[in-house]
């Protein structure tokens, strides 16, 4: 029983109800019973000082009203039939004029204010019982009858029975009211588990939808996975915030990769009562729902500009393409022979464009899939890169550029799918080559540190102007204006895809006029012992 359940805290809030409603209730009626006393007392009595005086004139012949001896003879009497009853006498000031014997006096004086209110109560047949009026021994409040005295003063009789007050300490002290005390703690005791059983049960359905809505939300169908048929590629490529481009692809910082990245769990957040629970899971939902709904938004809007932008490089080459072949055919009948093999070369090279595009088409899609299976194994890397950079030396050497690789030294060996890491580093060097002019370098460096490895292609091409340097990694984004290329916008693309299904990071940076340096790293798999260096 968790200390924050709602069943607990009701049963808390209970239990501080109903103790100080207990004891308030207590009081009150002990109060009440008190002054019900009094009341009985002081109607009971209130004529008793008056018939006091009665008495004193009866036998004040030919002593004084007031004289000593008539007053121990009245005070004798009294107290055989009022034990306990205490009669002053007092002066027209309030002061003690005579007081029982062995008495002593906490209070010499008394206030006349209730003692004139009592004796119009009494003469008028008021309802203003009980009054209380100063006690002179114990200097408290207490019941008295009062009257006046012929002579002047007040006879004041305090109506304090001592039997009465012994009683009633003996019950507070007594075996039954300790069983009483224990029994009512007993009762509450008993109440609050009843209730305590009564609330769990009835927060029970709501403490199991609790668990539910925070299971769902630590759940991966509401952690942001891509909805079915969203690539995830595409949807993390749609949730950028600052760093978005057009179409709600995500700009890499300085070209860097986003990395994976799980969302906090609901369950790892403060935890309340059930209702506190639940109201924070279904915030947390709704956030998630939202969330969900623009990148399906963004991700729709992705695809209507893949179509677009495929639909554009299609377009472009098969129209070249199918100019160029009817050109050609019209040349030969012409007996054009050297106009009809210069159009065919030019419908080649459409062609090959065509089957270039539509292959890293095929490339992205196999790759952007919700679980791509890579084929990984320990390999050497420098053999990798020599056989790559072997491929694109003749291309190189057409275009007038230098082709280098920097001797790596030792090297792991890397574990991780041998055509992917092939198809990333042949656009980058495909990229590098396309864009560097007659007379330029591009060089190829390799080296690790204890948990990377990196691959480093740079060339010295006009560079990528800043406008474009944080989209390069977009697909279908094209630099063509400001470099004269040609390309699909796709093989960088391709790259990061496939870096980042091998946990990978890809980095960027491009100075305009100066070229532009492309580095990945790819997590070693453990030492496997040295590779050959490349010859």
């Amino acid at each position: 029983m968790r200390p924050g359940a709602l069943h607990v805290r009701l049963t808390v809030l209970l239990a501080v109800i109903l103790v100080p409603a207990g004891a308030i209730w207590i009081g009150a009626s002990l109060r009440g019973a008190r002054a019900y006393h009094q009341e009985i007392t002081q109607r009971t009595d209130a004529g008793l000082a008056r018939n006091l005086i009665a008495e004193l004139r009866a036998d004040a012949e030919p002593a004084p009203l007031a004289s000593e001896a008539a007053m121990d003879d009245l005070v004798k009497m009294l107290a055989m039939a009022h034990p306990g009853v205490e009669i002053y006498l007092l002066g027209p000031d309030g002061g003690v004029l005579h007081a029982p014997p062995e008495v002593t006096l906490a209070r010499t004086a008394v206030d006349l204010a209730p003692v004139r209110a009592f004796v119009r109560a009494t003469e008028e047949g008021g309802d203003a019982f009980p009054l209380l009026g100063t006690d002179p021994r114990r200097g408290g409040t207490t019941v008295f009858s009062a009257a006046s005295l012929p002579e002047g003063g007040w006879m004041y009789v305090v109506l304090t029975d001592e039997t009465r007050a012994s009683l009633a300490r003996s019950v507070r002290t007594s075996t039954s009211l300790a069983l009483v005390s224990w029994a009512g703690g007993l009762g509450l005791v008993t109440l609050l588990g009843i209730a305590a059983v009564a609330f769990s049960l009835l927060t029970r359905r709501l403490r199991a939808l609790s668990r539910e809505v925070r299971a769902f939300a630590a759940s991966d169908t509401a952690s942001g996975v891509a909805p079915s048929g969203v690539a995830p590629s595409s949807v993390a490529a749609s949730t950028g915030s600052a760093g978005s481009g057009p179409g709600g692809a995500r700009r890499p910082r300085q070209g860097r990769a986003r990395r994976g990245g799980q969302p906090q769990r609901a369950g790892h957040a403060r935890r309340g009562d059930e209702i506190e629970e639940l109201s924070r899971a279904f915030r947390d939902l709704a956030a998630r729902v939202r969330a969900q709904v623009e990148e399906l938004e963004r991700a729709d809007a992705v695809r209507r500009e893949l179509v677009v932008n495929v639909s554009h490089d299609l377009r472009t080459p098969l129209t070249a393409l199918q100019g160029a072949l009817e050109a050609s055919a019209d040349a030969a009948r012409a007996g054009r022979t050297e106009d009809a093999d210069r159009l065919l070369q030019t419908a080649r090279r459409n062609a090959d464009r065509l089957e270039r595009l539509t292959e890293s088409l095929f490339d992205l899609a196999r790759i952007d899939g919700s679980a791509p299976a890579l084929r990984t194994e320990p390999f050497a890397v420098a053999e990798l890169v020599h056989d790559v950079v072997a491929k694109f030396a003749d291309r190189a050497q057409g275009r007038g550029v230098s082709l280098h690789v920097a001797p790596p030294g030792q090297l792991p060996l890397l574990s991780a799918d041998v055509g992917q890491v092939e198809r990333a580093l042949s656009n980058l060097l495909d990229n590098a080559i396309r864009h560097t002019p007659r007379g330029g370098r591009v060089d190829v460096r390799i080296d690790a540190t204890r948990e990377r490895l990196r691959i480093a292609v740079e060339d010295t091409g006009e560079g990528i102007p800043d406008a474009h340097v944080a989209r390069v990694f977009d697909r279908f984004h094209q630099v063509a204006p400001e470099r004269g290329g040609h390309g699909a916008g796709l093989g960088l693309a391709i790259a990061r895809r496939i870096v980042e299904l091998h946990g990978g990071e890809i980095h960027l940076r491009s100075e305009l006029g100066r070229g532009t340096h492309v580095r990945i790293e790819l997590p070693l798999a453990g030492p496997e012992g040295p590779e050959t260096p490349l010859a």
